[in-house]
C-alpha cells in the first residue's frame, strides 16, 4: 500500500508571535518544524512527501528559508522519498525561484504540480502502488476565481486520485481561490489543501476534503493540536 505524508503553510521565514514568556525561538521556529516534519516522512518511510502551497513565507523568503528548505529536501532525496509541492499566495514566485535552483540530483525528485494556474496530473508509481496526483499552483498573488471550474482533468482513474490545492473552501468569495463544498464532487478521491493553518475535515461525505493546516502554529490564536496528515 502506498503510503504518502501531507502537509502545507510552512511559512518559512515567518516568526511565531506568542506571548514573551512563552517563547523558545529554537522549538517554535518554522525552520525546526521542517526539520521535524523530514524526520517524520524519514521514520514513516512515506513514499512521498506532499506540500500544498505557502511553503516559503513572502517576507525574509530569500535569506532565512532557502537553505534549509534545500538541505531537508536533500535528506529526502536521499532516503528516495519524493517531494510534490503546489505553490500558494504567499510562494506562488518564489516556489518556481528556489526549486529552478537545486542541485540536479535534488531536483530530480522533487516537483512543482500546476505552475501558473494549469491543472496538472502526475502518476507515481512505486513498489507500493500507484497514485494520481492532481494539483493546481497560485498563477499570483490573489487569485478571485474557481480554480475547480477551470479543471480540464478527467477524474475517472484506474488508480487511485489526491487533489492538491492551495484555496479558500466553503467559501463563495474570497481573494484565495474560493471553491465550494459541494465542487469536490465527481473529483478526486481525496483532496489535501492548503491555505487555512487550522486542521480540521472539509467535507463529511466523499470524497475526503481536508485541511492538515499548518505544521507551526504561528500565534495564540492558532492553538490546538499541528501536525501532518498520513494517507
Amino acid at each position: 500500500m502506498i503510503k504518502l505524508l501531507a502537509s502545507a503553510d510552512l511559512h518559512l521565514g515567518r516568526r511565531t508571535l506568542l506571548p514573551q514568556a512563552e517563547e523558545d525561538t529554537e522549538l517554535l521556529s518554522a525552520e525546526t518544524t521542517w526539520k521535524r516534519l523530514v524526520e517524520e516522512a524519514m521514520q514513516r518511510e512515506v513514499d512521498a512527501l506532499l506540500l500544498v502551497g505557502d511553503i516559503i513565507d513572502e517576507e525574509n523568503r530569500y535569506l532565512e528559508t532557502f537553505g534549509p528548505l534545500e538541505s531537508g529536501l536533500k535528506r529526502l532525496a536521499e532516503a528516495g522519498i519524493r517531494v510534490f509541492m503546489t505553490a500558494g499566495n504567499h510562494d506562488w514566485n518564489t516556489l518556481k525561484d528556489f526549486t529552478a535552483r537545486l542541485p540536479e540530483e535534488i531536483k530530480g525528485m522533487v516537483r512543482i504540480l500546476g505552475r501558473n494556474g494549469h491543472w496538472e496530473e502526475y502518476r507515481l508509481e512505486t513498489e507500493s502502488g500507484r497514485v494520481d496526483l492532481a494539483g493546481w499552483s497560485f498563477p499570483g498573488r490573489h487569485w478571485e476565481g474557481n480554480p475547480l471550474h477551470d479543471c480540464n482533468l478527467n477524474w475517472n482513474s484506474e488508480a487511485p486520485v489526491i487533489g492538491l490545492l492551495h484555496a479558500d473552501a466553503g467559501v463563495q468569495e474570497s481573494r484565495y481561490a474560493p471553491v465550494a463544498r459541494d465542487d469536490f464532487r465527481g473529483t478526486a478521491d481525496v483532496w489535501v489543501l492548503g491555505h487555512i493553518h487550522k486542521p480540521g475535515r472539509v467535507r463529511e461525505e466523499a470524497p475526503a476534503v481536508w485541511y492538515p493546516g499548518s505544521p507551526h502554529s504561528f500565534s495564540s490564536g492558532e492553538s490546538g493540536v499541528h501536525g501532518a496528515l498520513l494517507i
